[in-house]
């Protein structure tokens, strides 16, 4: 499963899947696109984005010159150029030949919408990857209309670009209108009845994260639990995903004062990690560290002082024994967190190493 951030689509160099067509030849000298360009594709997967470029300029220049006008071939011969271009650390003429890729007006045709859906969708993943979240947002809002024009406004097509949409809201920190789309996204899910599917639970997993982030802890809580209940029927209780959305509905509840159900999770939590790690992990540590909390505001002092103890332990054992060593580990480890898109630890592991850093190890 993935960890709920994109919805990926898996490409070899964020190209279009290295989709070999059998054609033969020398790439470098053939007059036939679909060589060259296979050839681009190939120089990409090889990690050789010289020769990918060059090649990739080659079958623009084959499909321009074409006596019948292929746009697809086009958008996909400027994407493959400007993706080898920014690997050559040629920034500029890398945004410019993707920036036109999504301004194309002329591939939006029954033969080749399904292709261009599919080089939009790679164009708007890539500027992700770079963080360059303006460009990605006009991508991702060029490919949902394309899609809104091609398949309607409720179709299942829209869910990946949607969701991706609403993704960079979010890492914009244009959190209102990231939690809009992510609605809709859902919306469309349920008009045409899917349910449990991992698309979905990710698109409600970030929706969560969303809600977090306005502060509403309430409605946070419900969509982590609820995706993690939908994840736990195909994957088991135990599974890393399952967990770490167990544990941020626990965290939501927490913070929303619900402490009767911010400990039930929480327990089931630790009992689980108990169980997977015999020698003590950071991720039961930080369990530990929340439980803590939570016991200490229902007046259960003396099993607040325990957690809080063990989980002292934990982070020390993993960690290491000085405070600056300690939190500056946790930084680095809350920043993995971070790439792996389990905001919630992120942010508690966060917190504690900020008190660290201040030798303050209250709870």
């Amino acid at each position: 499963m993935n960890t709920f951030k994109k919805m990926m689509v898996l490409v070899v160099g964020l190209l279009c899947g290295v989709v070999m067509s059998g054609c033969v030849g020398m790439p470098e000298t053939s007059e036939n696109w679909r060589v060259v360009y296979d050839g681009a594709e190939r120089a990409m997967a090889a990690n050789d984005p010289w020769r990918a470029n060059n090649l990739a300029k080659r079958a623009l220049e084959l499909a321009e010159a074409a006596e019948v006008r292929d746009e697809l071939r086009i958008v996909k011969s400027q994407m493959a150029i400007g993706i080898s271009a920014y690997q050559m650390d040629e920034k500029v003429e890398g945004f410019s030949y993707l920036d036109k890729v999504v301004a194309a007006k002329d591939v939006e045709g029954d033969a080749d919408v399904d292709g261009y859906v599919d080089v939009l969708t790679n164009v708007s993943l890539f500027y992700g990857v770079v963080e360059q979240h303006e460009r990605g947002l006009r991508a991702e809002k060029r490919l949902v209309a394309v899609c809104e024009k091609a398949y309607g406004k409720d179709s299942p097509k829209l869910t990946t670009g949607l969701n991706n949409m609403g993704y960079t809201y979010f890492e914009m920190g244009r959190y209102d209108e990231a939690v809009k789309v992510f609605r809709r996204t859902l919306g469309i899910y349920k008009k045409v009845g899917v349910n449990g599917t991992e698309n979905q639970v990710g698109t409600q997993n970030n929706l969560a994260l969303a809600l977090n982030a306005l502060g509403d802890y309430k409605e946070a809580g419900e969509m982590f639990f609820d995706s993690m209940r939908k994840a736990e029927l195909s994957l088991g209780e135990r599974d890393k995903h399952v967990l770490a959305m167990r544990f941020s509905a626990g965290v939501m509840f927490m913070k929303a004062g619900d402490d009767v159900r911010a400990k039930r999770e929480l327990e089931l939590v630790e009992k689980m990690y108990r169980q997977i790690w015999k020698q003590g992990d950071l991720r039961l540590a930080l369990t530990l560290d929340c439980l803590a909390n939570v016991y200490k505001k229902s007046g259960q002092s003396s099993l607040a002082r325990g957690c809080a103890e063990e989980a002292f332990d934990l982070y020390r054992g993993v960690m290491g024994d000085y405070e600056a060593e300690m939190a500056s580990q946790m930084e680095r480890a809350a920043l993995g967190m971070r790439k792996l898109n389990r905001i919630v630890e992120a942010e508690m592991i966060e917190s504690r190493a900020k008190k660290v850093r201040a030798g303050d190890w209250s709870y």
